[in-house]
This record gives structure tokens, sequence and C-alpha cells, in this order.
């Protein structure tokens, strides 16, 4: 209201808003009885079912975006393989949701599902003490697991901490001590790859750009599905 009292946008600006509001309503069946929308007609026996499960499952999987890869992924499972699995997404459950979320019927980390894989020894470390914005970073875990991996995983990004929206970010960059562990990780010459969580941009130039960095995947909320997508035999 205080934009058109100011006379920033004309009356007819708010027509067309309100005309193109009200024509994809009538589209969507919104002012139709109940009865013939079967949207509308839903209920909680809806809920949780195995089809919107399976539903789940598949916006999981198919929502999660290769941004680089050099061949480190996927990996291979036919000899054994210690993974060091590090980064404070490593072990999310309920930090996977987001936000909007309903009561979830499980919740599986990546370090149970990628621990539950044959032939895989999972050596994890959170790295970030505390929520993605964490300034606090444990080296020792991490140091023994990177030196002792075959292939190294980190597991980061952005959550509810950075991104809620009662926030507003003031910067599109990854948090500092995140930046500076995975640049770390980068110099044990292993094969590397980088998961990147959270709904809102994030500036991964330098992960794109270093060389050392094998592979970058994009996560976003990936929910309350089964972690299928960082299986081994997916990844």
């Amino acid at each position: 209201m205080s934009a058109y009292t100011q006379g920033l946008f004309n009356e007819s600006t708010l027509d067309r808003a309100t005309i193109r509001r009200y024509s994809l309503l009538v589209k969507l069946g919104y002012f139709d009885p109940a009865s013939i929308q079967p949207y509308r007609s839903l209920s909680w026996s809806d809920v949780n079912t195995p089809a919107s499960q399976q539903l789940a499952y598949k916006a999981a999987v198919e929502g999660i975006t290769l941004l680089k890869n050099d061949g480190t992924l996927p990996l291979s499972t036919s000899k054994p393989q210690k993974i060091a699995l590090i980064g404070p997404w490593a072990n999310a459950t309920t930090m996977m949701q987001g936000n909007y979320q309903g009561i979830a019927p499980y919740l599986v980390s990546p370090l149970q599902a990628i621990s539950a894989e044959p032939g895989v020894t999972v050596l994890y470390a959170p790295g970030i003490i505390g929520q993605s914005d964490s300034t606090n970073i444990s080296m020792p875990a991490v140091t023994a697991a990177a030196e002792d991996a075959d292939v190294i995983i980190y597991m980061g990004g952005i959550d509810e901490s950075i991104e809620s929206e009662g926030m507003d970010r003031i910067n599109i960059t990854w948090p500092a001590a995140q930046i500076t562990l995975i640049n770390e990780l980068a110099t044990y010459g292993k094969p590397y790859a980088v998961f990147q969580f959270g709904g809102g941009q994030v500036d991964s130039t330098f992960i794109k750009n270093k060389k050392a960095i094998g592979s970058l995947v994009w996560g976003g909320y990936p929910g309350k599905t089964r972690y299928h997508s960082v299986h081994a035999d997916h990844i």
C-alpha cells in the first residue's frame, strides 16, 4: 500500500496481477465444488501412502544435480573402499527437511545410508562443530579420516540457521569455516567430491575452479526420503 500511495506503480499493474492470479485459480478449479476436484477431496488417509513415499523418493533422487565431475563419480564398490565422510551435513536428519515439512515417518542420514553399503568403511568426522554457520572446526578427526581414506566426500552448505525466512542473507558465499575445511581436504590428493546442500543460492566458483576437487553435487533439502542418492552404488 505504501508503494501504491507513493505512485510507484499504476492501478493497471494491480489489475493485471489480479487477473492473472484469479485466472490461474479458475483453471485449477479453486471455485469448483470439492466433489469434482480430486486434490480438494484429499484426507488424512492420503498422507504418507506408499505412492506418496515413492513420489517423495523420486523427487529427492531426480532433484539432486551434478554440477561438476572429472570422473570421480560414480564411485565403484567393486573392491572395498574407505570413505572419509566429512562436514556438517554428513549426519543430517531433521536438517534435511528444511522448512514447511510434515512429520517424517523416518529419516535416514547420509552417514547411515553409506555405512550400510557392503564393502564400504566410513570414516566420519563432522569437522564443523555446531550449525552450518559455525566458525568452530575440529581438525584432529578430520585429519585422521582424510589420511586413512581412499575417497573423500565433503557434505556441507547452508541450512535454516543461515537462510530461514526470518533471516535475510547479505552474501551468497559459503560459510568461512567450511571454505577453510573444503580447501584443506583438497590438499590430500585423493578422489574428492563435495556435496552442497541448502535451498538458497551459494557461490561455489572456488570449488568449480579447484582441480583437486573432482566433483560437485547440489542436493538442496532432500527431505524425508531414504537418502538413496548418496548410496555408493549411485554416487
